[in-house]
């Protein structure tokens, strides 16, 4: 799961860091993603609704988006298009490429987002 996306387990779960590769510390994504392992309920955080997508084969996604994935799935950190200097240094156009049979939980909406609506409502 991403970083910020856990909120709460019950205490059969175990949560562990596990490194996300150097493309998704260049593109502002964060180094580290968390695994949880275990049987229990797993509360997850996210930005706007969670929506479960059922890959089967391949499926793209905006990293951004990502909240959580089966352990089943490969995945690769990718770019969408542009340069990749404009990728590493402004974190857009960073995708994951998910491969194999598994369940990919994506948010509706992005903290980059949020926090530019936030800012727009705040005093000047």
């Amino acid at each position: 799961m991403e970083s910020g996306a856990y909120l709460a387990s019950d205490e059969t779960i175990s949560i562990k860091p596990m490194f996300g590769g150097i493309r998704s510390f260049f593109g502002g994504e964060g180094i580290f993603l968390l695994e949880a392992f275990g049987n229990g309920k797993l509360f997850l955080n996210a930005y706007g609704g969670i929506i479960p997508i059922d890959v089967q084969g391949s499926y793209t996604i905006d990293t951004g988006h990502i909240v959580a994935f089966d352990k089943s799935l490969q995945y690769k950190i990718a770019k969408a298009g542009g340069s990749w200097k404009s990728t590493f240094f402004g974190g857009e156009g960073l995708v994951m490429e998910f491969t194999g049979h598994g369940r990919v939980l994506i948010q509706t909406r992005v903290p980059s987002g949020f926090l530019s609506w936030l800012t727009a409502l705040l005093p000047n």
